[in-house]
C-alpha cells in the first residue's frame, strides 16, 4: 500500500531517509546528496518542513518499505527521496507507478528527477517506465548526476 505521509507515519519516513541517506554514504559515496537528506531529516523531526508531497509504501504487514516525495509546482513534477529498503521485489515500480499517477492527477505535464550515475538499477526502471535521460539539455548539472525527464501529456501550443 502506499498513500501519503501522515504526522503518524513521520517516525517511519525518517527512519527509511536514515537508511537512505547510509546506503548513498556507503555505496554510491554522493557526500553533498548525503548532507542534503541529513539536514532534511533534522528538519522533519523538528517539524520545521512540511510533510507535503512525501509518499510512502508499506508490506502487508505494515512495515515501512519504500518513499518518495513529489512536488509539483506550476505544470512540472519533480520526484525527489526515492527509496525502497526491499530492492527486488518489485516496490520501487509500484511507487514510481503512484507517484507518475499522482503526477497527472495533479495535472503536470512531466515529470524530472535527478540520480546518480553510481545508481544503475535506478536508471534502468526510470528507463523502462518511459522517462528519457536529458542530462544533455541541462545547463547548470552536478557531476556524476543523470537527469531524467517523462512526457505526461503534451504541451499546449
Amino acid at each position: 500500500m502506499i498513500s501519503p505521509v501522515t504526522s503518524d507515519d513521520k517516525d517511519d519516513l525518517c527512519n527509511l531517509l536514515c537508511s537512505y541517506k547510509n546506503w548513498l554514504r556507503y555505496h554510491v559515496g554522493e557526500i553533498d546528496e548525503v548532507n542534503r537528506v541529513e539536514t532534511e531529516i533534522k528538519m522533519l523531526r523538528e517539524e520545521s518542513v512540511s510533510l507535503s508531497g512525501y509518499q510512502i509504501a508499506r508490506a502487508q504487514d505494515g512495515a515501512a518499505i519504500g518513499c518518495v516525495q513529489l512536488m509539483v509546482l506550476d505544470d512540472v513534477a519533480s520526484l525527489k527521496r526515492f527509496y525502497v529498503s526491499r530492492p527486488g521485489e518489485g516496490v520501487g515500480r509500484r511507487i514510481l507507478e503512484y507517484a507518475i499517477a499522482l503526477a497527472t492527477e495533479g495535472n503536470a505535464s512531466c515529470i524530472t528527477l535527478d540520480t546518480s550515475c553510481k545508481m544503475q538499477a535506478a536508471r534502468r526502471l526510470y528507463s523502462s517506465m518511459g522517462f528519457k535521460d536529458i542530462t544533455h539539455s541541462v545547463t547548470d548539472r552536478e557531476s556524476g548526476v543523470r537527469y531524467f525527464k517523462k512526457q505526461l501529456r503534451s504541451l499546449s501550443p
